[in-house]
């Protein structure tokens, strides 16, 4: 593993761990995607799927999509 896949996958944990810590919001099935797959397989999934995530559809109504996988990786292009 990479050190910008490791970086990567750290950044995930943390949208998950600040998403309960903030808004006392637990993705479970996103943890559960991230110890399972990685984090870039995860974001992958997430990004390509057909419809929102449930997870999205909750940070969007929590008005918090700094929170989002797509935030992360907009985050780690610039």
């Amino acid at each position: 593993m990479t050190g910008l896949t490791k970086a990567f996958d750290q950044a995930m944990f943390d949208i998950y761990r600040r998403a309960d810590a903030e808004i006392g919001y637990r993705p479970t099935v996103f943890l559960d995607m991230l110890h399972k797959r990685g984090g870039v397989s995860t974001a992958k999934q997430l990004i390509n799927a057909c419809k929102p995530s449930d997870g999205y559809t909750r940070l969007y109504e929590e008005n918090r999509l700094d929170l989002t996988v797509e935030a992360v990786v907009i985050e780690n292009l610039a």
